[in-house]
């Protein structure tokens, strides 16, 4: 899974170095809520999220809409928890991930 990030005049080109095609996964509304009463629901997206890129064993993972889910009622006002729950189970994975 070697890829490079180039900076062009327009922005960046994520390329394969063995210039097979680059498989690229979308990660979309994640919600982790980081809290207390949101731990269960946590652990299942968290495992869902593990078992995605594992299946689908990507080159580079998009992340769009939110990671986080700060609810205070079920979860947490602060969003720095979930996201960084996310990113370490990311990193964990070795996976280059935006």
């Amino acid at each position: 899974m070697a890829i490079e990030i180039v900076k062009t005049e327009n922005g960046y080109k994520i390329q394969k170095l063995d210039n097979e095609k680059l498989r690229i996964l979308q990660l979309t509304d994640v919600h982790i809520g980081g809290g207390f009463c949101s731990r269960k629901k946590d652990a299942r997206a968290i495992d869902a999220v593990k078992k995605v890129i594992t299946k689908a064993n990507p080159d580079f993972v998009i992340v769009t809409g939110d990671i986080s889910y700060p609810f205070p009622v079920i979860a947490t006002k602060n969003n720095q928890k979930s996201a960084k729950m996310f990113a370490d189970t990311l990193k964990k994975l070795n996976v280059n991930w935006a």
